[in-house]
C-alpha cells in the first residue's frame, strides 16, 4: 500500500505572503503550534517563515508525518505538502489506513485550494494598490 499523500498547487504570489496564506488557511495558533485542518489537528514541530514547515498529525487512528514546501517557481510559488505514515506510530490496520489516507487527501486538499484562494485575494490586492 501506498503511504505517501501528495498534494500541490501553485500560488501567484510571492513566498512570504503564501506563508502567510497558509497559516491563515490552516487556522494557525502560534500558541499551542497547531494547524486545525478540517479532520486533524497537525502539531508543528518546526518551522521556517516562508520556506516550509514540518510536523504530524492523526487522521483516524494513523499518524502522519506531514512536511511542507514553498518552493519559488517562475513568478510565483509552488506549494508542496507530503504526508508519510509514520509506521512506528501506528499499528491501525489496512481498511483503517484507507480510510484515513482519503481523510488525509481531503483536508491536503483543502488546505492547498484555500491557500491559493488566499494567496489569489492578497496578490490581486497588490495589484490594485
Amino acid at each position: 500500500m501506498i503511504t505517501d499523500v501528495v498534494s500541490r498547487t501553485d500560488c501567484p504570489d510571492r513566498p512570504a505572503a503564501v506563508w502567510d496564506a497558509l497559516l491563515r488557511a490552516a487556522r494557525f495558533d502560534p500558541d499551542t503550534r497547531t494547524c486545525r485542518l478540517e479532520h486533524a489537528d497537525l502539531v508543528v514541530r518546526s518551522l521556517s517563515p516562508g520556506v516550509g514547515l514540518r510536523g504530524s498529525a492523526r487522521w483516524g487512528d494513523v499518524t502522519y508525518r506531514v512536511t511542507v514546501y514553498l518552493v519559488p517557481h517562475r513568478s510565483g510559488t509552488r506549494l508542496l505538502v507530503l504526508a508519510t505514515v509514520d509506521l512506528r506510530a501506528t499499528t491501525a490496520r489496512l481498511g483503517q489506513r484507507r480510510s484515513s489516507r482519503r481523510l488525509v487527501g481531503r483536508d491536503l486538499r483543502e488546505w492547498m485550494q484555500a491557500t491559493r484562494v488566499e494567496s489569489e485575494g492578497r496578490a490581486d490586492l497588490g495589484r490594485t494598490a
